[in-house]
């Protein structure tokens, strides 16, 4: 049996290497970009107003190869909350992305050990990892995940795979990383509601803008 088991892990990581080289090394004729960005898309969340775009330096943006993104403040009902959204329109950029166990340590920050959660969200699930940051005394909220089509991981490994499966389909190559980070200060459970309160209403907009038509050809 555990041999069985074996020859099919095998056999996926084989079909995965192969995959990712066709994914590399196939010339893009077309690159499937959108007419609208994130930020004129997501200028309202719900009960949530933007307070402010934060902008990327250009040496941040191409370190992470970012086709489009988002980073802003929104303020709802119950607090703030901020939103990064990292956008790709091609598999060729897989691991453009950085995960936050990487990025924060490596700007100062003590980070804890990711929880792996679920939430439903109008019919769609998003698995998504939780995780305190600290620094100078300040502790941060952060739920991330990664995005395929509308499939979602918090596992860089598994997004690869995912967005991998997702070109070959009619789902097509785009795919993103999403994190959500609230100030953890007063009671740890009202600032999670606040996060999981935001991502009810954010989620089925960002499903609207990667599902939209409002795609163009890109140079």
């Amino acid at each position: 049996m555990g041999k069985i088991i074996d020859k099919k892990i095998l056999t996926l990581v084989v079909i995965f290497f192969v995959g990712c080289f066709f994914v590399y090394k196939t010339p893009e004729v077309k690159m499937i970009g959108k007419k609208q960005s994130l930020q004129e898309f997501l200028q309202e969340i719900g009960d949530y107003k933007l307070i402010r775009n934060i902008p990327l330096g250009e040496n941040v943006k191409e370190t992470l190869e970012l086709d489009d993104y988002l980073l802003a403040d929104y303020r709802g009902p119950n607090g703030s909350v901020n939103l990064y959204i990292g956008y790709y329109f091609s598999a060729a950029k897989m691991s453009a992305a950085h995960s936050p166990l990487v990025c924060l340590p490596a700007q100062g920050w003590s980070v804890d050990e990711p929880v792996m959660k679920q939430l439903t969200v109008g019919g769609n699930v998003i698995n998504y990892a939780e995780i305190e940051a600290s620094i100078q005394g300040k502790t941060d909220l952060v739920l991330y995940w990664y995005q395929s089509a509308q499939i979602t991981s918090p596992h860089v490994f598994r997004n690869k795979v995912n967005t991998f499966y997702n070109k070959f389909t009619q789902d097509g190559e785009q795919h993103a990383f999403v994190r959500v980070t609230v100030l953890l200060a007063g009671g740890k459970q009202d600032v999670n509601r606040l996060a999981l309160d935001f991502i009810q209403d954010f989620y089925p907009e960002f499903i609207e803008y990667i599902g939209s038509d409002n795609t163009t050809v890109m140079p």
